[in-house]
């Protein structure tokens, strides 16, 4: 393991003006990971230099781009149906030193007061008036009408601080209050809004649309529809009726529809490097959709 000496004197080397000797200083940094990154914003602090600086500001964001790379992978592999991992993941490309356990918090606040007043007993549509009553009366979640493309809307730590959000993101919050409560709730993947189906019985897999025994609309304050609602929404829109928007799909599709919010906002901003590396993150979920 390379001494504090070393290390130091690694990066100051980020400063030679040589292009051959930087990328061999930058490439041995970045191999070396997140442990570095405190002597690199400590470096940081120490320089008057902003060539200097923005050499180590880019450095510490490989470095994060990298760890954030590796763990959605491994969530793809391994905990793929762990939405709220998936959705702190997502965070995490903005917000890099978001903490999991403080966000977990923040839901489980919620999971805590929808319990007050629930009981097992309670029909399906008695469940989502509790769920409804938490989420849009008490905490007052609302949407985001006011900047309906804010970058902040997909970011589920910026979701559960300003009580704001776009049709998926209150979605999530709401999926992540039923899937702690046991109840048979999955997002659908509707074009142009983000809705649930609350189906006849707990499942894994995909369930047709004759299963659901209604729909939830989230970004209508936990609305309940049924299908004709959807069959003229999608009439009004112009497009067609496929099965798989009245149907559940995989909490994969959920992130992946995320990040496509994402790209679309940072696009709307003309922020093209925030695109293209939200576009490596996207590639990383196409194999297991």
């Amino acid at each position: 393991m390379i001494e504090d000496k070393e290390l130091k004197a690694l990066i100051s080397l980020l400063e030679d003006p040589s292009d051959d000797i930087f990328k061999v200083v930058n490439d041995k940094l970045k191999s070396m990971g997140t442990p570095i990154i405190p002597q690199l914003e400590y470096a940081w602090e120490n320089t008057l230099s902003q060539f200097y600086q923005e050499r180590i500001e880019n450095l510490i964001q490989d470095i994060q781009f990298s760890e954030l790379s590796t763990e959605l992978k491994n969530w793809n592999d391994k905990n793929s149906q762990n939405l709220l991992l998936g959705t702190f993941l997502v965070a995490k490309y903005k917000y890099p030193t978001l903490d999991f356990d403080t966000v977990r918090k923040q839901v489980d606040a919620l999971i805590a007061d929808v319990l007050e007043i629930y009981d097992e007993r309670f029909t399906p549509l008695e469940k989502v008036k509790a769920i409804n009553h938490i989420i849009f009366d008490v905490h007052r979640f609302s949407r985001n009408d006011t900047q309906f493309y804010a970058i902040n809307n997909s970011y589920l730590n910026k979701v559960l601080e300003t009580k704001k959000g776009n049709s998926l993101t209150l979605a999530i919050v709401y999926l992540l209050i039923a899937q702690a409560l046991n109840l048979p709730i999955y997002g659908v993947n509707l074009p142009k809004n983000f809705i649930l189906a609350f189906m006849d019985e707990r499942c894994d897999n995909e369930r047709f649309k004759d299963d659901v025994l209604f729909y939830i609309n989230p970004f209508n304050r936990g609305a309940v529809l049924g299908k004709r609602e959807i069959d003229h929404f999608l009439i009004h829109q112009q497009m067609p009726s496929k099965l798989e928007y009245y149907s559940p799909c995989k909490v994969t599709v959920i992130i992946h529809r995320l990040f496509l919010s994402l790209i679309f906002s940072y696009d709307q901003k003309g922020l093209k490097s925030d695109v293209k590396a939200i576009g490596q993150l996207v590639d990383i979920l196409k194999k297991q959709q």
